[in-house]
Formats: C-alpha cells, structure tokens, sequence
C-alpha cells in the first residue's frame, strides 16, 4: 500500500451511532473485523466457497465479492462491542466494493483500470481511547501519479465531513 492520510476521530459517539447504527458505511465490503473485549474475537469476512448456492450469491449481490458487504455484518460488530465496558481494541477494514472503485478510477482519469489496484481501504481502529480512521490505496505494481491516493482521500473526507463527523488529520 502507498499513499495515506490518517484521521483522529474526535466525536466517537456521532461516529460510532453513524458506524453501527445507521446504514452510512453499508456501500462498503469488510475485509476484516477484530474485537477485543474480555476476549479477542477475530472474523475473516470473506465468503465461504460453497456455503451460498450460486442462485443465492446472486440474488444477495455477492457473486463478484469476496468479502461479505459491511451491511451483512454491522449487527454482529454490533452486539461484540455493546455492553457496559468499552471494548479495549476494536479494527475493521473496510474495502470499496468494485463498482465504487470502478467509479473512482473513472473519476480520476489517470488511464489507471481495475487490474491495477487491489483495493481501496479505509482501517478503522480503536485503541487505549483513541479511535482513527487510515485511508489506503493498494497497487498491484508501483504508480507514477498519486492523484487516484488524494481522489480516495479526498472522498472519505467527505463521507466524514457529510455525516457531521469532527476529525483531525494526524499523518
């Protein structure tokens, strides 16, 4: 992975309830989920081969993914963090779906395709009080313009800014 901008999240609760409570990160796949509570919960978010039939995979959308929508799993991420004591740790990485990766390449118009890019990322983790959100772009090869980095960057601003979202840039 190259380019990224990492945010402080500075009102968690707003975040949290727009996270687990409402559907404003449903567009997005989840590659990875890890809650530590009184113990570590770790989930591989990719589907299972064989567990859909074919005809399901495509009647839920699933048949081009390989990682379950976020949708699918914010109910559970919910019910693991809820409770009376905070969670100690908690990290998801969150993935735009191909069609909105396919959108952002085609916004950027740098001549870069699907095939060059693995993904784009947003790592959302919590630790020792703070919570932070790292955007990521990953490159299947070395890119000579970073202007698809700053697009992704620029989007999840937004995406922050839109939900009333306070964060600082940290790095």
């Amino acid at each position: 992975m190259n380019g990224m901008v990492a945010l402080s999240i500075e009102n968690r609760k707003q975040f949290m309830s727009c996270l687990l409570g409402s559907d404003v990160f449903d567009g997005f796949q989840i590659s990875e989920a890890v809650v530590r509570t009184s113990v570590t919960v770790s989930i591989d978010t990719h589907l299972t081969e064989g567990f859909y039939t074919a005809e399901e995979l495509d009647s839920l959308g699933l048949k081009e993914r390989a990682s379950v929508p976020f949708s699918m799993m914010r109910q559970t991420l919910y019910e693991l963090i809820r409770g009376t004591h905070t969670p100690l740790y908690f990290k998801f990485v969150l993935m735009l779906p191909p069609a909105g990766a396919a959108m952002l390449l085609q916004e950027a118009d740098n001549g870069m395709t699907e095939t060059d890019i693995s993904g784009f990322f947003l790592n959302l983790t919590f630790q020792n009080g703070a919570l932070r959100a790292t955007t990521a772009v990953s490159y299947r090869s070395f890119p000579s313009d970073h202007s698809l980095d700053r697009l992704w960057d620029r989007s999840v601003r937004q995406l922050l800014e839109k939900n009333n979202i306070i964060f600082e840039e940290t790095g």
